[in-house]
């Protein structure tokens, strides 16, 4: 997935490769998006030469499905890729953000149930949410240490290391 977003051939001068530092009209250092975050710094150190980090965002938020057969609401676990400038990355249209997992949605009680049911149904409810982000995060660990190809927008292969940056919770709250 990483692979098809980065591909995108729109993309071509959006991507930032390397950290970049930003400075104010005063001279002062400024962070805007992670790629300017010492973060971005931090790890770019730790890849070899060459090598550029992919910086990981995950986002989850529940949405309706339908108002009209019941309370049907969908919880999609999306991702995209901090390295793409923010005008491309949060347009809808632009394909930067895809979904990998889909969570299970809360836990609805009918008011019978006793406190322990209660207490029993949201500890599994929650092991069941650990088990499907580690599940779709599985292999970042590995290909953090290793890399893998990528074909950018600009044809280059280039040497990327993927790494989990960020999680934004509440995503389309954040955006709008």
């Amino acid at each position: 997935i990483l692979q098809t977003i980065l591909a995108q051939p729109w993309l071509n001068g959006f991507i930032h490769y390397a950290p970049e530092k930003w400075y104010d009209k005063d001279g002062a250092s400024m962070v805007g998006p992670i790629y300017t975050a010492q973060f971005h710094f931090d790890k770019h150190l730790r890849v070899p030469k060459g090598d550029f980090v992919i910086l990981v965002y995950a986002m989850s938020d529940s949405g309706r499905l339908t108002e009209f057969n019941g309370d049907k609401d969908i919880n999609p676990l999306n991702i995209t890729i901090g390295n793409i400038d923010p005008v491309m990355r949060l347009k809808p249209t632009r394909g930067c953000t895809r979904a990998i997992a889909l969570l299970p949605t809360q836990v609805k009680f009918t008011g019978s149930e006793t406190e322990n049911s209660r207490l029993s149904q949201r500890l599994a409810f929650a092991e069941v949410i650990q088990t499907v982000i580690r599940d779709a995060f599985k292999d970042l660990n590995q290909l953090w240490k290793t890399g893998f190809d990528v074909t950018c927008p600009d044809g280059k292969v280039r040497r990327g290391h993927p790494i989990l940056a960020g999680w934004i919770a509440d995503y389309m709250e954040y955006v709008s």
